[in-house]
């Protein structure tokens, strides 16, 4: 999976701009990034997210936060929030700013349910597999 810079939406904005109340505080930034590669079938889940902003007039960095940052995922297109310190952003506003940004996210798929016959069954894209009661370790 691969999550860049969406450059053509430069100076856009998402729809909405909802938010709650274990948001994280500071100066609320919306960037548009492109999220590629994803796995066929699979759902994104994005649950921990660290950034940091290097200037001219030093580095910012968020450490860990558990909240929904990236969002409205929708076609490729998503949007990531970052809170920046109002001090930090105020001194960087009219510089150049290398942002860089670690996710923990959740790859996942529907799971399919289906009969059984004598404790084996067919898994589709898998073939035959079969199953146990039994617990080992």
């Amino acid at each position: 999976m691969r999550i860049t810079f969406d450059q053509s939406r430069t100076g856009t904005q998402p729809q909405s701009w909802g938010s709650s109340s274990n948001d994280p505080t500071g100066v609320r930034l919306e960037i548009p990034v492109r999220v590629e590669d994803v796995p066929q079938g699979a759902m994104v889940g994005f649950d921990w997210t660290s950034v940091s902003i290097k200037s001219a007039r030093g580095t910012w960095r968020s450490g860990w936060l558990a909240f929904q940052a990236l969002h409205a995922l929708s076609h490729g297109a998503a949007w990531l929030t970052v809170y920046v310190d109002p001090e930090f952003y105020k001194a960087s506003s009219d510089a150049a700013v290398e942002l860089d940004g670690t996710l923990d996210l959740t790859l996942s798929r529907s799971v399919l349910t289906g009969p059984l016959e004598n404790g084996q069954g067919v898994v589709p894209g898998v073939g035959r597999c079969g199953f146990t009661g039994r617990l080992t370790g």
